[in-house]
């Protein structure tokens, strides 16, 4: 019994290297595609659809300029810096225009029938439709120019005109004293999009740091979201945003009409005093409620940690796929036969004893996607000590693990050899890709768990008797008859 088990834990010490081997490469093909921070920026981009849906595709440029910004990107290529913006006087004349006409819109908003702040609103708008009036038709004749590209992609003549008309429009910007911003990503990541530009995305971010930036691009001007380097549009979806966001939603109007009714109960109190009691009470819980369901940041809050939860499920998804993909790509590279590797661990009783030793005293926890340097070290330190053992995981030579097997019997002639005895053990080889699927967090604990019962087994195994107890003598047989 003391044999088998550990013939079982030396099969789940081998499994364990092989599978912190994957583990590493995992960690290493996560890291190149950036699979947290494009699932966590169309998370984020799912929920700006969710609060506002008609900011459509610019809900993933937004989510890329805040997952794009020095304090959050991951890439080592990103400034992490903020140098502080001087515009030119051109610049700041604009940039006084649109503070004036954004001022004025909103003092008209919250006075509508007042005729000096609409005719004061109104005049701002003109000046500045004026002063940005060279701007705009450059804009119209781009966005006219990629129209007829786009429906006759193949003629010259209508390349040109997208070329020129986008000269004209950095020439027309840069009059102004306003740099010319490249476009973000408009589009849900894939996996394999954009690797140069996705490696700029943060893979963590909390909703009060959201928050904060959305507010910071909203109070921006136009001008002054150019001169940040922010799509100018953005400002005008980030005020909507927070325009949706403010809205009352439909558990607070529930609230609400919940609340007026019971407000009609205190109607059947006899005294002043208990019905005040009741509506003071009920006033204060209408008011906790609102606050509740209302307030734009803790409405935020919810929806991007709803979103936050689906791109933790989206990764891992990915990270599952990437492990299967792995471990095949392993088993077949390592010629990792499981019925082969459990046969030698069974047939040779001092490999099978040299690998529990081998087995770490201390088991580690599960690992997470951030564990690689952890994975790394333990792989390191039990490949030394399997070099020690005499098992080799790489086979000497490379690709050469079966090659003193004779070839198989049922092989055709023509097949060459090594096709043939790789047929030969494919099913232990798909065998092998199966168990290694599982991952290390699933040998670290079957390793574990059979570390804690060998002791326990083995004390058994010595309090058993070594041999049977001597039976008495049987009885004389009585004498048979004559």
């Amino acid at each position: 019994m003391l044999n088998t088990i550990d013939t079982v834990i030396g099969f789940a010490v081998i499994m364990t290297v092989v599978s912190l081997l994957i583990t590493i490469l995992v960690q290493m093909v996560s890291s190149a595609l950036s699979l947290r921070g494009k699932n966590l920026a169309n998370a984020l981009a799912l929920t700006f659809q969710t609060i506002d849906p008609k900011i459509g595709e610019h809900a993933h440029s937004l989510a890329a300029q805040i997952l794009r910004d020095p304090i959050f990107s991951d890439s080592i290529s990103r400034s992490k810096n903020r140098p502080p913006v001087i515009p030119g006087e051109k610049a700041q004349e604009l940039i006084a225009l649109e503070k004036e006409a954004k001022t004025a819109q909103e003092q008209f908003a919250a006075d509508p029938e007042n005729a000096d702040k609409k005719n004061a609103a109104e005049g701002a708008g003109a000046r500045l439709a004026a002063k940005k009036s060279k701007v705009v038709n450059a804009e119209e004749k781009l966005k006219q120019a990629e129209q007829e590209f786009k429906a006759d992609p193949k003629n010259a003549d209508k390349k040109t005109a997208v070329k020129t008309a986008k000269a004209e429009l950095v020439q027309a910007k840069g009059e102004l004293g306003v740099p010319d911003v490249t476009p973000n990503r408009m589009k849900p990541w894939g996996v394999f999009s954009k690797l140069r530009d996705a490696t700029a995305l943060g893979s963590a971010i909390r909703p009060g740091e959201i928050y904060r930036l959305l507010h910071e691009i909203s109070d921006l001007t136009e001008t002054e979201a150019a001169l940040h380097n922010i799509p100018s549009e953005l400002v005008k979806k980030t005020v909507d945003l927070f325009a949706c966001l403010k809205d009352r939603d439909e558990p607070a109007k529930e609230s609400e009409a919940k609340l007026k009714e019971i407000r009609h109960v205190a109607d059947i109190f006899a005294t002043h005093e208990q019905q005040k009691a009741v509506i003071d009470s009920l006033a204060n819980f209408g008011a906790t409620v609102e606050r509740a369901t209302t307030e734009a940041y803790d409405r935020f809050q919810r929806w991007f940690g709803s979103a936050q939860d689906r791109a933790e499920q989206w990764f891992q998804t990915h990270v599952r796929i990437v492990t299967i993909v792995c471990s095949v790509c392993a088993a077949f590279i390592l010629q990792l036969d499981t019925a082969e590797i459990f046969r030698k661990v069974r047939n040779q009783p001092k490999l099978a004893e040299a690998l529990v030793k081998a087995a770490p005293g201390e088991i580690v926890e599960p690992l997470n996607t951030q564990g690689y340097d952890r994975a790394r070290q333990a792989f390191v330190d039990l490949e030394k000590k399997f070099d020690e053992v005499g098992f080799d995981i790489v086979p000497r030579p490379f690709f050469g693990r079966w090659d003193k097997e004779l070839t198989p019997s049922w092989a055709p002639a023509r097949l060459p050899r090594p096709v043939a005895r790789l047929l030969a053990h494919l099913v232990g080889i798909l065998a092998t890709a199966g168990l290694l699927a599982l991952g290390a967090p699933f040998w670290f604990n079957l390793l574990k768990n059979l570390m804690s019962l060998r002791p326990a087994l083995a004390t058994l195994v010595e309090k058993r008797p070594t041999s049977a107890p001597t039976l008495p003598p049987a009885p004389p047989s009585p004498p048979s008859p004559s």
